[in-house]
């Protein structure tokens, strides 16, 4: 079966951030048994006992193999039950927007249309970029409108896929003379033109701050940032299916803000209290998924800098097939409980999360369900337990682009 995602987007100055699924297709064809030369039919291997659930026919149950006491239970075969996000992704025919992938990006110049003649006098305009999931194949066509902070609308983006397969925004000599030099609440508006569908609207809070020499030249030289508190409340929690599609890895993906360096980041993960694994083991790993920045000079305002990083455990979920594979691993399917990721940066806890594991699978909680996210992996509250952060607890409530996170905001 085909798994993919069209990844689209729209951003003129930033490269695609991935969150896309990947194209799959698995068939297990069964053995055929050789005819005996005797005529006493050799003993029937006994067969793997069937799990709960209705089995799905395509996927033939394997013979049992001979288990050493203490050995674990072989895979927890999903069912038409299961949630999706112990599955590999699969889309559908109409499209959808990615939400967490939804990144409106800043576009700034050097000049501004109401001060011509002049430079160092630092504007800008936005755009927008994102990923949406589908298998169809007909040419998606949607548009962006933007608002003004006093709710008057200022321009219009037909939005088109690049190269990287991702729908973004175009630079535009011609937005430029539309160009804002203020900081403020922004809005947006996204259509499928053919629909007339609203596929996703929202609002942005612009901050500005002074960059260039502190001399008379640079008096209008400003840089600028799109906030991204209200994003930090929430996680994702699925598995790596593009890694492995038998027993895939652990991931949890939760944002931070600043710039921790890659390797000042470690993540333990708990099991009804006890630690059983970290991203430090082998097999682990916490690096950057997406990436927010400011514009200009970013480097004098890391309160603008975001990072979704990954965070790979050493744990697995046995979708199919024997654990033979994975010596020494360890499976979910194995223990149910509660377990809690904590993440440290240099030492210090900066966030905290947990999720539910219950016959062998991982307990939805209905957030995403009720947010608009497409279920492919469980959205989950983080708390942000950092000191060092700078994040502004009324902006920290606001949600995706200021929609709040229901079942957690």
């Amino acid at each position: 079966m085909n798994k993919s995602v069209i990844a689209l987007c729209a951003s003129a100055i930033l490269t695609l951030l991935t969150v896309s699924a990947s194209a799959q297709i698995r068939i297990n064809i069964p053995g055929m048994a050789k005819p005996k030369a005797t005529p006493t039919p050799a003993p029937t291997p006994a067969a793997t006992p069937a799990p709960q659930g209705n089995t799905p026919a395509i996927r033939p149950t394997a013979p049992a193999q001979t288990q050493s006491a203490g050995e674990a239970k072989q895979s927890s075969t999903p069912t038409s039950d299961t949630p999706k996000w112990m599955n590999p992704p699969k889309w559908g025919d109409q499209a959808e927007i990615i939400r967490e992938t939804i990144d409106v990006v800043l576009d700034v110049t050097e000049t501004y249309w109401k001060a011509p003649g002049e430079y160092n006098f630092s504007s800008w305009y936005p755009n927008i970029k994102f990923q949406i999931a589908y298998q169809g194949s007909m040419v998606q066509r949607y548009q962006v409108e933007w608002f003004l902070p006093d709710g008057k609308p200022w321009f219009t983006d037909q939005i088109k896929i690049n190269s990287g397969n991702v729908y973004d925004t175009k630079r535009d000599d011609e937005k430029f003379r539309q160009a804002s030099n203020m900081d403020g609440t922004y809005g947006f508006k996204i259509t499928d033109t053919r629909s007339s569908r609203v596929m996703f609207e929202g609002k942005f809070k612009v901050s500005k701050y002074k960059v260039g020499n502190p001399i008379p030249m640079f008096k209008n030289s400003f840089g600028f940032a799109v906030g991204h508190d209200g994003e930090l409340a929430a996680g994702f929690v699925g598995f790596k299916w593009k890694y492995d599609n038998f027993a895939p890895p652990l991931i949890v993906s939760i944002w931070m803000k600043g710039d921790p360096r890659g390797d000042s980041v470690e993540a333990r993960l708990y099991h009804n209290g006890t630690e059983i694994s970290t991203t430090d083991s082998n097999g682990g790993s916490a690096m950057g998924e997406q990436y927010r920045l400011p514009y200009k000079e970013a480097s004098r305002f890391p309160e603008g800098v975001y990072k979704l990083f990954e965070m790979q455990f050493p744990v697995r979920y046995l979708q199919s097939g024997t654990r033979d594979r994975y010596p020494g691993a360890r499976f979910i399917n194995d223990a149910d409980g509660t377990y809690t990721v904590k993440v440290f940066v240099d030492g210090d806890q900066v966030r905290e999360t947990s999720f539910n594991v219950k016959n062998g699978i991982i307990e939805g909680n209905g957030i995403a369900e009720a947010n608009g996210y497409l279920g492919d992996r469980l959205v989950v509250p983080v708390k942000v337990t950092s000191t060092k952060e700078k994040v502004d607890a009324i902006a920290a409530k606001t949600g995706l682009y200021m929609n709040p996170i229901k079942g957690i905001q």
